[in-house]
């Protein structure tokens, strides 16, 4: 195809004419609907003629059907917002065997503040306005964008690692140069993880997995970090990947468990209640800890799904026990949805019968990234609720002693780390000594996480600290063992040591 319907024209007439022996020619442009010429298709004879009415009709509809064709196979592989390629691009390409190709997988650092800051359709702008400067910069590459602020950019040709890290180094300042979306000034960062071929053949979804295995890495080690994949990322990220591919599926299906730990008085060894706890057994991967699969699940963005399960099936199975116990449940994700929370609270106990009395939510420092007002607003509504307050971890922030100034707490949890090191050290039990002491200044309860000997039960009883709980005192039992031992010993009196489970 010659772009010039005119020059093509020409060049029949004058030079393929004579060498072919062409004597007859009829030629109608492929226009596309913005009115640029693609080429020409054209019909050639040997013989003298000429062409009919009907014939030169059937040229121009088979011209417009060709520059439909042409428009709808853009679209196909072209983002619409930025005029990149698309995903479906890379798709038609998944399975090409490449070699000597890079492939840089950049993510928007924190775009969904971006977004939310400056509204739908300025955030477009910015993204257009980063898609043509990457285009610019990146004129090797093929810039593809994969999702809201992901894009691939595939370079074809050897790069060596200096050359990596250049291309790299012009990503990252393209990014960084300020936007100027409705007269207001906005900086990006980015995080871009990359792959490389090498002279070796490679299927080119391969190295897409491999840069994105090397991106998680770069937002690990702080955003705005360019990282290259190593053969050991892949078990982490293998891993990680199933875990995010499997939880949802756990959550609908019933296969997540919860245990109880319970919770006693440091005197009388009498049962306070318990901690709801949750744990999964996965088919492939066995048991895996709470500790694992809990900031994967954070950082995915399903925590408000777990805690919702967790908080409905816990008050649904405690409420099945034959004497009302209490239940201690952490709420995490929640603070930041203070409203939805409180009518959500209700529901529960309406559905399951449990009285709100029987309940503790527990909070932390970190998972309540509010305003102290808000924070503050939205502890009153579940005190309103009648249900009490626990602020979990405590002395292990930076702003412990603010919050229970400032908030309406009923129970302070003292951290396991502080509660480790009373095994003799003067200066750790000071500690917890003045701990008990603010306590007490604002008339909270104080319980103890993570007594494992009988040393620390001893010396806290000693300490006048209020509760204890960890594997000393029990070890956290599925709800049959917690409703056996309730029916046989409702109290759980035990005054000489702990439990026997």
């Amino acid at each position: 195809m010659i772009p010039n319907a005119r020059k093509h024209d020409i060049v029949c007439s004058l030079k393929i004419t004579k060498k072919l022996g062409i004597q007859a020619y009829a030629g109608a442009p492929i226009t596309l609907s913005n009115g640029t010429i693609f080429g020409t298709i054209c019909i050639l004879d040997k013989r003298p003629r000429s062409f009919t009415e009907s014939e030169a009709e059937h040229l121009q509809n088979m011209a417009s059907l060709l520059a439909n064709a042409i428009e709808l196979e853009y679209v196909n592989i072209h983002d619409p917002l930025t005029n990149a390629y698309n995903y479906a691009f890379l798709q038609q390409r998944a399975a090409s065997s490449l070699r000597e190709t890079t492939v840089f997988h950049v993510d928007i650092d924190h775009f969904k503040l971006h977004s939310d800051s400056l509204g739908l359709e300025d955030a477009n702008t910015l993204l257009l306005q980063l898609a043509e400067r990457l285009k610019r910069a990146v004129s090797e590459g093929l810039i593809v964008r994969i999702s809201g602020d992901e894009f691939i950019i595939l370079v074809e040709q050897p790069l060596t690692e200096g050359g990596i890290q250049r291309l790299s180094e012009r990503i990252h300042t393209t990014c960084g140069q300020p936007f100027s979306i409705s007269r207001r000034p906005v900086r990006l960062t980015c995080s871009i993880g990359t792959s490389v071929s090498g002279t070796d053949d490679i299927q080119l979804d391969e190295l897409l997995q491999q840069a994105a295995i090397a991106l998680q890495e770069a937002k690990k080690q702080g955003y705005d970090q360019t990282v290259m994949y190593e053969s050991g990322m892949h078990t982490s990220y293998s891993y990680k990947r199933t875990i995010v591919r499997d939880l949802p599926e756990a959550l609908r299906s019933g296969k997540l468990a919860l245990v109880y730990q319970p919770q006693f008085h440091t005197e009388s060894g009498e049962l306070r209640g318990v901690e709801a706890l949750i744990r999964w057994q996965h088919p492939e991967l066995g048991y895996i800890s709470p500790a694992d699969f809990l900031p994967i699940a954070e950082e995915a963005g399903l925590m408000h799904a777990i805690d919702r399960w967790v908080i409905f099936e816990s008050c649904r199975q405690i409420a099945t026990l034959p004497i009302p116990v209490g239940l201690a449940i952490n709420v995490s994700s929640f603070p930041s949805k203070g409203g939805y929370l409180i009518s959500y609270i209700q529901e529960v106990i309406q559905e399951t019968g449990i009285k709100a009395s029987q309940l503790e939510f527990e909070l932390t420092e970190t998972s309540a990234p509010l305003s102290m007002e808000k924070l503050k607003n939205f502890i009153e509504s579940l005190r309103q609720l009648n249900v009490r307050i626990a602020l979990d971890d405590f002395g292990t922030g930076y702003s412990s002693l603010t919050y229970i100034q400032q908030l309406p707490l009923h129970t302070l949890k003292l951290d396991r780390s502080f509660i480790a090191s009373l095994n003799g050290s003067i200066q750790s039990e000071k500690i917890v000594e003045q701990m008990l002491a603010v306590a007490g200044l604002f008339e909270l309860d104080v319980i103890a996480e993570g007594v494992e000997t009988s040393r620390q039960w001893s010396r806290l009883r000693e300490l006048r600290c209020g509760f204890v709980q960890g594997y000393y005192c029990a070890k956290p039992v599925a709800l049959p063992i917690l409703k056996a031992y309730l029916q046989h010993d409702p109290t759980f009196s035990n005054e000489n040591g702990p439990p026997l489970f």
